[in-house]
């Protein structure tokens, strides 16, 4: 199980300030060569696949953080590995260099629906098909052990940033959060629903204290059973002294939020068979630049300045984040702390000087 020790050796943080009034607290989950949070979900899936397959089947973007992560992972432990990619750009990349050399079959298609339909007939050489970006409930649930520790940090911030990309990690989260609580509530009944012990009623919301990992809290529930607020029960035993739960701003990549929200939706079911009903998501397109893998003269400048302060942000993900943030805290005057996850994926970071 992870704890504290274990989180700082595989995770540092950079607090930054935005404005005068807002700081943004940067968790970089970058270890192991920038893989991130790919590896905790190769894990995962790995779990699930040992004792049972030893070949495996890959399909994905050559320059992914996902197809370097996962063939790296795999081949090291022994899996065979078939990759099948797809780019107009062929050209050499960190991410392709370490997906070629981790694959024992390597391929590159010029589109995605040919190497899609090569992926999937590879279903007959008894290989396991893994989903292009990993989506599979083993590497959700893998997340969990990140999450426990994460979540701690929520007491202190008003918003939370990651971005959905595939919407696996993000999915995790709100999962967690509405099935655990961040900790396990102890008061639900076999439905999943709160009982009415021990319980605090308000007008639109009922409080319940505790016990958990961080000692006695108040959870503020709303009618569907959905954690809303919270606060330190020994300093807020009122409910009235409850806070928001921060809110989930959803940084959109590869795709504009408003088709995003539909597809989260959609994959949140699949995976947990349950709908996703979270008030406090906010699903945001990035106010630079918003082509998947696209990047220009404004937004290497931001990189390169906050590269130069010890903040290390790459073009294809984190740069555009936090760009999206400072921007959203200079125009809504934001006051107090963020918390940014930095899933990692820094061998991006290396392009700029490709």
């Amino acid at each position: 199980m992870i704890n504290e020790e274990y989180f700082n050796v595989v995770c540092s943080e950079k607090i930054i300030s935005i404005t005068e009034k807002y700081s943004l607290r940067i968790i970089y989950c970058n270890s192991f060569g920038g893989f991130g949070l790919k590896l905790l979900k190769a894990k995962g899936l790995e779990n699930f696949l040992r004792g049972r397959y030893k070949s495996i089947s890959l399909f994905g973007n050559l320059h992914s953080n996902f197809l370097s992560a996962f063939t790296w992972y795999f081949y090291n432990l022994g899996y065979k590995v078939k990759t099948f990619s797809y780019s107009y750009n062929t050209n050499k990349s960190y991410n392709s260099i370490i997906t070629e050399k981790h694959s024992e079959n390597f391929s590159i298609y010029n589109s995605r629906k040919d190497c899609f339909e090569a992926f999937e007939n590879s279903v007959k050489e008894k290989k396991f098909l893994i989903p292009e970006f990993g989506i599979h409930k083993s590497a959700s649930d893998s997340l969990r052990i990140l999450w426990d520790i994460i979540v701690k940090k929520l007491f202190h911030v008003k918003h939370l940033f990651l971005e959905i990309g595939s919407g696996l990690t993000i999915s995790s989260l709100l999962y967690y959060l509405r099935k655990e609580g961040g900790v396990g509530l102890k008061d639900r009944n076999e439905s999943g629903k709160i009982s009415n012990s021990n319980i605090i009623k308000g007008n639109h919301f009922t409080s319940i204290p505790i016990e958990n990992l961080f000692g006695k809290i108040i959870f503020s529930i709303n009618q569907n059973s959905e954690i809303v607020r919270y606060g330190d029960y020994k300093k807020e035993n009122e409910f009235g002294g409850a806070r928001p739960f921060p809110e989930i701003h959803g940084i959109c990549i590869g795709r504009r939020a408003n088709r995003m929200k539909d597809e989260l939706e959609k994959l949140y079911y699949d995976l947990y068979k349950d709908n996703l009903n979270y008030e406090n998501l906010i699903y945001q397109d990035p106010l630079i630049i918003s082509k998947f893998g696209k990047s220009n003269d404004r937004l290497t400048q931001f990189i390169n300045d906050n590269s130069k302060k010890g903040v290390l942000l790459e073009p294809v993900y984190s740069g555009k984040t936090v760009f999206t943030i400072s921007e959203l805290a200079k125009q809504n005057n934001w006051e107090g702390e963020g918390l940014y996850i930095h899933q990692g994926g820094m061998g991006n970071f290396l392009s700029l000087f490709a």
